[in-house]
């Protein structure tokens, strides 16, 4: 324990070190040290430091440190691209109920369509998508993990008063690939427009 002890030392300030580093090592050798020591002198170190620091030393070292989280924590998050398209469905005149149920109706089967296991895996399989995880994830749990977050299909609400009736949406998907995301993204819509 006593080396830990000596190496916590270390964090206290060079003028404290120079002054007082002899006889911190006598008293380390005639005492019995645990972890508390340890956790006691490395507290003490620092307290020291910040109290020696003035405003400008402690707001770059926690603007250094700051950075340094950021730029740890947006190194490790993979990047992502998401392609959007819109799709509007235009009926010329104020559409009756019966119409815009109608419509609702035919969108929902469509997306459930499009989002089948079947469709889904003939996509991955045509675009050669989630190469690495095929080999390790069963492909129901690729496809669900794409309907859950990859894809999403989104009503876009209504933006003024229109003499024609109008349905619009989004269908966007996300992938680390750019131009993946985008040969995605026209599948999908494709599938919607035929």
């Amino acid at each position: 324990m006593k080396q830990w002890v000596r190496l916590a030392s270390w964090f206290y300030p060079a003028s404290w070190r120079r002054r007082y580093a002899m006889e911190f090592d006598a008293m380390l050798d005639e005492v019995d040290t645990g972890w508390r020591d340890v956790i006691d002198t490395l507290r003490g170190a620092f307290t020291m430091q910040f109290t020696s620091w003035d405003l400008k030393t402690i707001a770059l070292a926690f603007a250094v440190t700051g950075a340094a989280i950021a730029a740890a924590v947006a190194f490790s998050i993979p990047s992502q691209y998401q392609s959007t398209s819109v799709m509007q469905i235009t009926t010329a005149g104020p559409a009756p109920a019966d119409a815009q149920i109608e419509v609702n109706k035919h969108m929902n089967h469509m997306e459930q369509e499009i989002l089948s296991r079947t469709s889904l895996a003939k996509l991955i399989a045509k675009l050669d998508l989630y190469k690495a995880r095929r080999g390790k994830v069963p492909i129901e749990d690729i496809i669900q993990d794409m309907r859950n977050h990859q894809i999403t299909i989104k009503p876009v609400k209504d933006r003024g008063n229109r003499q024609d009736s109008q349905e619009a949406f989004t269908i966007s998907y996300t992938y680390p690939d750019p131009e993946l995301a985008q040969a995605v993204n026209r599948e999908l819509t494709s599938k919607f427009t035929e």
